[in-house]
């Protein structure tokens, strides 16, 4: 098996995937993933037979720490941005909200983007939902944990998508090559899962 013949099968998968949820096209999307899931077991049979040997790149978290890759630090901040414009607010209140960076106008603040959440019917915090903040970790978080499995209340064909959509930026993928706009309701469940660990409104 040769590594890199399959992580472009995979890569190619991956377009293929994100296309086909665009499209809502679920006979497309099956066959797809199927053929991410393939060339994973290769990678993962392969990874056996040098007997757990993983180039160190692989040994890292999912989600790259800040500064790794520009692509995955500005896709972070997207999903951020629009949950807390539109995707989060029916079941929480924003107590603050930073996204950019102070003094440089209109210029996101990939790095250190945050906002301090409290239930939407409890804005001082003191009921039901504890006030949480929300920052890149959080989001990162979500992708780790929907990586590790099926999430709770979550479409599979959704966790894959999302997944899907990392993985086209880790392998350098931006919108030139495939356009995967998360809308508000997509969004919102990455908060959720971030936060709560699954889906728990809407």
């Amino acid at each position: 098996m040769d590594p890199n013949a399959t992580l472009a099968a995979a890569r190619t998968a991956t377009k293929a995937v994100l296309d086909a949820y665009e499209n809502n096209d679920e006979n497309a999307l099956e066959d797809s993933a199927d053929s991410l899931a393939m060339s994973f077991q290769a990678l993962d049979e392969w990874i056996g037979e040098k007997q757990g040997f993983l180039p160190d790149a692989w040994q890292r978290p999912l989600v790259p720490a800040y500064g790794v890759n520009s692509l995955v630090d500005h896709f972070l901040h997207i999903i951020f941005t629009t949950a807390l414009e539109g995707g989060i607010g029916y079941w929480s209140a924003a107590l603050t909200y930073h996204w950019s960076i102070d003094g440089a106008g209109d210029e996101s603040d990939v790095e250190g983007f945050h906002a301090d959440i409290v239930d939407a019917d409890d804005e001082a915090g003191d009921d039901n939902f504890p006030q949480t903040r929300i920052d890149r970790s959080v989001i990162a978080r979500a992708f780790e944990r929907m990586a590790a499995g099926p999430v709770e209340y979550m479409p599979d064909a959704q966790r894959h998508a999302f997944l899907a959509a990392l993985h086209a930026r880790l392998a350098g993928m931006n919108d030139d090559v495939f356009d995967f706009d998360f809308d508000a309701g997509d969004a919102d469940n990455v908060v959720q899962v971030g936060v709560l660990g699954k889906v728990v409104f809407g």
